[in-house]
């Protein structure tokens, strides 16, 4: 859904969201630092591989969030 590969980004926010039935994760990162990501009040429901795939973060905030059969693979 979320893929940077290797771009550094400032800020990703993602709030108050239903992601379902995602084939592999939700945030793909190649490597390169996010300064500030917040998750907050999300349900995720069948992710595939894994969640999130998430490198240096300089401030994360993940609160709230409900994680229904992630990693069904």
């Amino acid at each position: 859904v979320i893929d940077e590969r290797g771009n550094q980004v400032d800020s990703i926010v993602v709030e108050n969201n239903t992601w379902y039935n995602i084939t592999s994760r939700t945030i793909r990162d190649g490597g390169a630092e996010i300064n500030y990501l917040k998750m907050n009040q999300n349900t995720f429901v069948n992710i595939g591989q894994r969640l999130a795939a998430i490198g240096q973060v300089n401030r994360l905030i993940y609160t709230n969030n409900i994680n229904a059969n992630p990693r069904f693979l």
